[in-house]
């Protein structure tokens, strides 16, 4: 097993180049740097931390040929399985990111 914890910080340096004009029911954010519209929600800084838990799946196997090590071999199963998520202090709301789960493998020993 290995486990990975991380923390990290990104503050909006956007936020504050961005003005909002109101036309007649519509109200627009653009950027005063390149002037074009965008769509802003806001809340683009991140300060928070990041975990992740991988593993490995290993069998072993007597081999009749091969008779160094007792004529054992290590065969691998699975190459890495875990999952990561991570959680944002900033956030208003949601602040627990969605877990990933993920599995790899070599396919025919390639």
């Amino acid at each position: 097993m290995r486990p990975s914890f991380s923390l990290n910080y990104s503050p909006d340096l956007n936020q504050q180049h961005l003005r909002t004009v109101q036309t007649d029911s519509l109200k627009l954010a653009y950027n005063d740097i390149g002037g074009g519209v965008v769509s802003y929600n806001g809340g683009r800084s991140f300060g928070g931390m990041s975990f992740q838990l991988d593993n490995n799946l290993e069998m072993k196997v007597r081999s009749k040929k091969d008779t160094t090590n007792g004529g054992i071999k290590k065969v691998k199963l699975i190459d890495g399985f875990g999952f990561s998520s991570g959680y944002n202090f900033l956030a208003d709301s949601f602040q627990l990111s969605n877990p990933v789960f993920y599995l790899r493998s070599s396919l025919f020993e390639k």
